[in-house]
């Protein structure tokens, strides 16, 4: 299967909590994100370790979704990092943002940023420390 043609300068995140439209996403777990959540830049491949059945988000499927992300991403328009919750040492859940990490992995686009929780920011310090280049 080929690359989607996107440009990849055409990628854009919402880096501020108070300009994301949250109440955009599928998810109904939504309330707590403005105050509760920061942003944190990581390797997709290392999140998805931490994932039980981290492989089905490395399945790239062309769907009505997937269309649309596509189209919302050719138009310049700022995505909302995959939000990550309940995270402990090696069990976390990813609560949305099965198409974006599926088309990044798909475009070779391994490092975004996800949205977690503030008091579990510290079990991502070892994976944000590895992104920097100390691994």
């Amino acid at each position: 299967m080929s690359l989607i043609s996107i440009d990849k300068s055409n990628v854009i995140f919402h880096d501020k909590l108070s300009e994301m439209p949250i109440m955009q996403l599928k998810t109904e777990i939504t309330d707590d994100i403005p105050n509760n959540y920061d942003i944190a830049i990581l390797d997709i491949d290392k999140v998805l370790s931490h994932i039980h059945d981290g492989n089905f988000y490395k399945k790239f499927v062309m769907d009505d979704k997937m269309v649309g992300l596509v189209k919302f991403i050719r138009e310049c328009n700022k995505l909302i990092p995959p939000i990550i919750r309940n995270i402990t040492k090696n069990n976390w859940t990813i609560i949305d943002g099965q198409h974006r990490i599926g088309l990044f992995i798909h475009m070779g686009i391994m490092t975004i940023p996800f949205l977690i929780r503030k008091d579990q920011m510290k079990y991502i310090e070892n994976l944000k420390q590895n992104n920097n280049g100390n691994t």
